[in-house]
């Protein structure tokens, strides 16, 4: 019971941080998109559809439309393997 107060608690705290962020013109950059290196930074590439962020390492924010930090992404790249087993 006292583990799921504090959680509440926690998760509460994230919330008011977040409406506090977006008050102030804080955004979270989109990572369901394509890769798009005026707003992601790719850390690493791992066998998937050619461009496609397959996985967020780090969030990254815009203030007013300008990057405060990149979201750190790791992006598909197809490989052989993917080719000949798609065609299966």
């Amino acid at each position: 019971e006292n583990l799921s107060q504090w959680i509440k608690g926690i998760l509460g705290i994230k919330n008011q941080i977040k409406n506090l962020l977006e008050k102030e013109r804080v955004k979270e950059i989109d990572t369901k998109r394509k890769f798009n290196p005026a707003f992601h930074e790719v850390v690493e590439t791992v066998a998937g559809e050619d461009g496609q962020i397959m996985e967020v390492v780090q969030k990254g924010y815009l203030l007013e439309g300008e990057v405060l930090r990149f979201a750190k992404v790791k992006i598909g790249k197809k490989t052989e393997n993917n080719n000949s087993m798609s065609s299966m």
